[in-house]
């Protein structure tokens, strides 16, 4: 996560990281909102797809915001793979 931020420090990737560093920065500018509790849903696609797109620029990784779609085929999938 570092040499994506560009920090000197070392960050660990976790939920809380990702939140604090990535999210939040590119919330409150866009948004000008401090709290993700005062997000609406299409604020929260916004932010997820400007934080997917400056991940995928850099390291070319693109996630998919996660559907109910999207999960229910993964969780065929990992049965498939059982079976």
């Amino acid at each position: 996560m570092r040499k994506l931020i560009r920090e000197k420090i070392d960050i660990s990737w976790s939920g809380i990281s990702v939140k604090e560093y990535l999210w939040k920065p590119i919330q409150e500018i866009h948004l000008k909102k401090k709290s993700t509790t005062q997000l609406t849903t299409q604020e929260i696609d916004l932010i997820y797809d400007q934080v997917n797109r400056i991940i995928g620029e850099r390291t070319s990784v693109f996630v998919p915001f996660p559907s109910i779609d999207t999960l229910f085929e993964e969780y065929e999938k990992e049965l498939e793979i059982k079976r």
